[in-house]
């Protein structure tokens, strides 16, 4: 006999977009929790599902079935160092509380193991606009990154 039961309903996942209609339901997520921010819905739609289609890191956060976040990390250039760097360059949730901080941690275990699969050399995160406390940056900091600020990173050679 099992000593825990697991609901599937309450299990954090990650996956890739499916449909043109998760990625619609991604852009009106982010929407509906920042809506004085200006977003070209439209623009946002294409620059998403192109991101999708060239395979950049774009991943769903479920909790059970619902759609409850969603990010985007990628590599980049950066003007201060030539190392390979591994950036999440959009990250959201409607999670609170403790589901938050476990989904900053998957997303991001997620993220680290991407950037190691690339043979990168930096993996990066950054707070946003409705983080000014910066506390995406502070969970990465007690999971082992360095943090300055509104930014995490973690060297991986």
């Amino acid at each position: 006999m099992p000593s825990e039961i697991v609901c599937p309903r309450n299990i954090l996942r990650l996956e890739k977009a499916q449909s043109c209609q998760e990625i619609v339901d991604c852009v009106d997520l982010y929407l509906s929790i920042s809506p004085d921010v200006p977003v070209d819905r439209a623009y946002t739609i294409r620059f998403m599902t192109e991101a999708a289609k060239r395979q950049q890191f774009f991943r769903l956060i479920r909790l059970g079935e619902e759609l409850v976040g969603w990010f985007l990390a990628k590599e980049i250039g950066l003007g201060h160092t030539q190392a390979k760097t591994f950036q999440q360059m959009y990250y959201m949730t409607n999670l609170t509380g403790v589901r938050a901080v476990k989904a900053v941690i998957l997303a991001h275990e997620a993220i680290e193991d991407r950037a190691c699969e690339l043979g990168m050399e930096i993996v990066a995160s950054t707070a946003s606009h409705n983080d000014p406390a910066f506390v995406l940056t502070r969970i990465l900091e007690k999971q082992g990154w360095t943090r300055r600020g509104y930014y995490a990173f973690k060297l991986l050679v």
